[in-house]
């Protein structure tokens, strides 16, 4: 189970913002042996204790298991640039899928935090919001639906938009982002509805 001090626990979600989504910076793509083939599908993966669809087109994997091969395809898609970022935040990131489209790419990021038997969902949506704006990032307010937290980013014609999950244990936050409008509504919104939280083994 993933442990972060207060703060650093929107760190991984929020850095996505600026260091893996976004324009490719001209990368030349490099061809390479390792690299993951996006699914063709909607695909229901499922790992340790959260389950969710990933959309066509999007590469997924693990980059704690799968970070040579998640690099492989970033780099062959053209944003070989991102990658140093990958490595430095393979152990926190659960699941990670991307798409790269022309020059722009979308990403979906799990991260799990853990949560103090006290601490409510309400009181971890403040705090980040907080964290976020002391960044000068500007974030609508929180909202909460069906006891899922929903933060939404926007900076620089790039969106992201942040589904909080509270288990007995933990915070499961999946990320999705992309410039602006570039993920459908209709996508994020599937796959967000798909989320399950699992009962996680002893």
């Amino acid at each position: 189970m993933l442990k972060f001090s207060s703060v650093a626990r929107w760190a991984i979600a929020a850095v996505v913002c600026g260091s893996l989504w976004g324009c490719a910076n001209n990368v030349t793509p490099e061809e390479t042996e390792l690299a993951l083939e996006p699914n063709q599908d909607w695909t229901l993966v499922e790992h340790e204790g959260i389950q969710l669809e990933i959309p066509p087109n999007f590469v997924v994997g693990q980059p704690g298991l799968e970070l040579e091969e998640l690099q492989a395809s970033l780099t062959d898609a053209g944003f070989g640039d991102r990658t140093d970022w990958l490595a430095q935040n393979a152990e926190d990131v659960v699941l990670l899928a991307f798409e790269a489209t022309d020059d722009q790419l979308s990403a979906i990021n799990v991260v799990q935090i853990g949560r103090s038997p006290d601490e409510a969902l309400e009181d971890y949506l403040a705090q980040q919001v907080t964290q976020l704006e002391a960044a000068n990032i500007t974030v609508a307010p929180p909202q909460i639906e069906a006891e899922v937290g929903i933060l939404e980013i926007s900076a620089d014609n790039q969106e992201q938009f942040i589904y909080v999950y509270p288990s007995a244990e933990d915070f499961w936050v999946v990320t999705y982002s992309g410039g602006r409008g570039q993920l459908a509504a209709s996508t994020i919104e599937r796959s967000r509805r798909s989320v399950e939280i699992l009962t996680q083994a002893e």
